[in-house]
């Protein structure tokens, strides 16, 4: 460990080392820059500062790969531990000043909010000590801040099979694609549509960087491939991409848990040929139930549908 010592001694920022975890995790500066939201360059500088600062040189980079050095490995080993023990003492802090255990749940905007009264009742029956603290966010800041521990648990749609195996799942519903267009569109007062109708349109896709597992979850259920439909237009977060349809910038897939948001905006028509649906979950990783204590994960699990 005198590598992560040294780096420890000196300017090194926690939030460089979980890049590197990250980095490590994935193998992919692409990736990685698009996961913590920042240029490949800047994930560059970043990497090469704390490779500057304990003197010895983590990744191997050519061409078609990134790898890790022997002392990439053993620093990635050693730099886990480190940025766990920083949060469970931050988690430790927060919980002295709050007087009780903090559980940080991140949910999925409308896709989580009625459920999750139930979910905190489950988690105050388990431990009369934790204070659960919610964020609404977006999918891909969601998952960004689930993988780097930023927050404990989430409510989301399972459609990234790229978390693998660390990660626990509760399910605890499903949700289905609905086409969305302006209320005066052609195809508005249509009972349904099907993905050929959708593919004689403009269609607005999720931004590949900032959702890139609900990009590629899209393209899926589009048969993109098999249709020849390309993006017309991109959006970052749903409020912008309801403007975006509403302006007539084009047609969209959306979850059907938005219509209630937004219905009196904008169309939404079920399609008669997509068997496309997902599952909401709640999702931790598995460590976290060893830092906040309780019967909270038993609790959540008897919620399963």
């Amino acid at each position: 460990m005198q590598f992560l010592h040294k780096a420890i001694g000196g300017a090194m920022q926690i939030e460089h080392l979980k890049e590197f975890l990250l980095l490590a995790s994935n193998m992919s500066f692409t990736k990685t820059s698009a996961e913590t939201y920042q240029t490949q360059s800047t994930l560059s500088r970043h990497i090469a500062a704390i490779e500057e600062e304990i003197g010895a040189k983590l990744f191997i980079r050519d061409t078609h790969h990134v790898r890790l050095t022997e002392i990439g490995k053993a620093f990635y080993e050693d730099s886990q531990i480190t940025v766990e023990d920083f949060d469970r003492s931050m988690r430790h802090v927060e919980s002295l000043k709050k007087r009780g255990e903090i559980l940080r749940i991140g949910y999925l905007y409308d896709a989580a909010r009625g459920l999750l009264p139930l979910i905190s009742e489950a988690i105050l029956r388990s431990n009369s000590n934790i204070v659960p603290e919610y964020q609404a966010l977006e999918y891909g800041d969601l998952m960004q801040r689930l993988r780097q521990r930023q927050i404990d648990l989430c409510v989301t749609l399972d459609i990234d099979p790229d978390l693998g195996d660390s990660f626990c799942r509760v399910y605890i519903g499903r949700d289905t694609y609905y086409a969305t267009m302006p209320k005066d569109h052609e195809l508005a007062g249509r009972e349904s549509v099907t993905l050929e109708d959708l593919s004689k349109q403009p269609i607005i896709f999720p931004d590949p960087k900032a959702m890139g597992a609900i990009n590629a979850y899209y393209r899926r259920a589009l048969k993109a491939s098999e249709y020849g439909i390309e993006p017309a237009a991109y959006y970052k977060d749903i409020p912008s991409l309801a403007y975006q349809v509403e302006c007539g910038m084009g047609l969209a897939l959306v979850f059907r848990h938005h219509q209630e948001r937004y219905g009196d905006r904008i169309a939404f028509v079920p399609i008669a040929d997509l068997a496309q649906s997902c599952r909401v979950c709640i999702m931790w990783d598995k460590r976290i139930e060893n830092v906040v204590q309780g019967s909270w994960v038993q609790e959540l699990r008897a919620l399963e549908k």
